[in-house]
């Protein structure tokens, strides 16, 4: 055996979490893993590993409830380069006195990382792929490269970039509107949403049934619309 110091050639496993504060916080990086995990509340959570420019490590965990964010990166690859923003903040509809962080997530499939994936298939050459640690949120292959994250540069989301929202519940305020609650626990008893939706699919999923806008002008009609609802 050579005489190698790990400690100082090697980098330890895990990274830190990235916690999104103030309006405009924002994380990029390659996206290298994704892996289950409870959170310090005990709720069941996906976390997406990114690596920066620099190489640190970032965990963005995101509770299996966030849907729509976990659905979003079924589609993302490794080796693609992804940003998470915290682009809004909004009043909760359906928790009273909450307030939602709407986390959204910026990716092109043409940019990539080619540096990492090349190091990746130089170690699946040598030590095989690793087994799928989830099905649920495993990524494919990446397609090939078009562009290349080789700098420090700050990257900035294409105009064409798709982006997904995850509400990520806040500190509770005054009372909240008690139509909206109304609707919301009319929905779900009648079933058209349930209440392992975030806040955002459950919006999306009565504005889609009813065709309308959850505005102040609507609640009647919309209400009227879910009593009607039969599954």
């Amino acid at each position: 055996m050579s005489n190698v110091n790990i400690f100082e050639c090697a980098k330890p496993q895990g990274g830190e979490f990235f916690k999104f504060k103030n309006l405009g916080d924002s994380i990029q990086g390659t996206y290298i893993d994704v892996r289950e995990s409870i959170d310090s509340y005990g709720n069941e959570q996906f976390i997406y590993v990114l690596v920066d420019a620099s190489g640190k490590i970032w965990n963005l965990g995101f509770r299996k409830t966030a849907t729509i964010i976990h659905e979003r990166m079924k589609g993302i690859h490794f080796g693609q380069i992804v940003g998470f923003r915290f682009d809004e903040e909004r009043e909760s509809k359906r928790n009273q006195g909450t307030k939602v962080h709407i986390i959204r997530i910026y990716a092109d499939p043409k940019l990539v990382d080619t540096a990492w994936l090349e190091q990746r298939k130089q170690i699946e050459a040598t030590w095989g792929s690793p087994e799928a640690r989830m099905t649920p949120v495993t990524p494919q292959t990446p397609a090939p490269a078009a562009k290349v994250y080789d700098d420090g540069n700050t990257f900035k989301a294409p105009d064409n970039a798709v982006s997904a929202q995850a509400n990520l519940p806040v500190e509770k305020k005054g009372a909240g509107d008690e139509a909206i609650k109304a609707i919301f626990n009319l929905a779900i008893t009648k079933g058209l949403i349930n209440d392992g939706m975030d806040e955002y699919e459950s919006i999306q999923k009565i504005e889609q049934f009813s065709g309308l806008a959850l505005t102040d002008d609507n609640f009647t009609k919309i209400i009227i619309k879910i009593t009607g609802f039969t599954g």
